[in-house]
């Protein structure tokens, strides 16, 4: 056990991440109802939150509490750096979300009515506001305005302070620092109660929101007294359902539809219209244990007519009834 956390320890905060991630998938694929899992989430980002408010209001008291009058600071190139960064972020997620688009669908009827500012003087009254507001609370409410605004005053108080004084806040600083670390390095275990809560509560479908490589794949089924037409793809032992991948740009039901005429043939007569979703699920690709799948199972709610035709890529079609066996279809099946 010593030598896995000396291990564990040497590991890289990425790879650790890492980590976190894939078994945080693994486990809600598996066990999604082991729901303990997710407190993990919980506390980590409850953790952070508290901790951080306190953070930066040491940090930016004790740092102006140590400077001396005439003494040179960079903070200039601070506020500089921190301007290019904010813009760098806002331009970064604007262009990504318009690469890839999310759309989040939010619960209205939990959400405060909320009202835009009438005016160029409402929003710097609130910022005003915001500025004066309790220091306690300031902290408790993670207003980093109000945060900073503390900060600044308490450290320019400081600076007429003894030298006692002084090094107990940056002692106060270094030891938030430390919190903040201990914090950071349990981010593994906070990132996957996360991705465990998310993938046990909306499914491995969630993860396509967040460009994830998801593969998706549609199956119709046909009917005829009561046995189930499946085919034999020319690259593959087993047979399936009428179906494939859903491509860009289709919903599951165009990816269905398109697949029935691919497979079926050009001679193979159906109504599109009596197609209609049945069920659907999420596994883990057999041909390599690791890519989510996520499937769509159609069914053929009428009698398919004219000739099915072999082609390039099906080898053969079968009218599957319980006595023909396992051994014949794909895992899937």
């Amino acid at each position: 056990m010593k030598r896995f956390i000396s291990v564990w320890n040497r590991t890289s905060l990425i790879k650790r991440i890492i980590i976190g991630v894939i078994l945080g998938f693994i486990l809600g694929m598996t066990v999604p109802k082991l729901s303990g899992i997710g407190i993990l989430g919980d506390l980590f980002v409850g953790g952070l939150k508290a901790v951080a408010p306190l953070l930066v209001f040491v940090l930016v008291a004790s740092a102006l509490s140590q400077n001396e009058k005439g003494q040179k600071t960079n903070m200039s190139t601070i506020i500089g750096l921190y301007l290019v960064g904010t813009l760098a972020a806002a331009l970064v997620a604007v262009v990504v979300n318009y690469i890839f688009p999310i759309t989040l669908t939010l619960d209205t009827a939990t959400q405060p009515k909320l009202s835009s500012p009438e005016g160029v003087g409402q929003v710097f009254h609130s910022l005003l506001l915001k500025m004066v507001d309790n220091p306690i609370n300031a902290l408790g409410s993670a207003n980093y305005i109000g945060v900073l605004t503390w900060a600044v005053i308490f450290g320019l108080a400081f600076r007429n302070s003894n030298k006692t004084t002084k090094d107990m806040l940056q002692t106060m600083a270094e030891v938030t620092s430390q919190v903040v670390r201990w914090i950071i390095n349990l981010a593994p275990f906070g990132i996957l109660g996360l991705v465990f809560k998310t993938i046990s509560d909306n499914g491995v479908k969630i993860l396509a929101n967040y460009g994830f490589l998801i593969l998706a794949l549609v199956g119709t089924m046909f009917f005829e007294n009561k046995k189930l037409l499946i085919d034999k793809p020319r690259k593959r032992p087993t047979y399936q359902m009428i179906g494939g991948r859903v491509e860009d740009g289709e919903s599951p039901l165009e990816a269905a539809i398109r697949e029935c005429h691919e497979e079926l043939g050009d001679e193979a007569i159906f109504d599109s219209s009596l197609i209609e979703l049945v069920m659907e699920f999420d596994e883990i690709a057999t041909s390599d244990g690791v890519t989510p799948i996520h499937f769509y199972v159609f069914k053929y709610n009428g009698i398919l007519k004219g000739k099915i035709k072999t082609s390039e890529e099906i080898e053969s079609f079968k009218w599957y009834e319980t006595k023909d066996g396992q051994d014949v279809l794909s895992n899937t099946l």
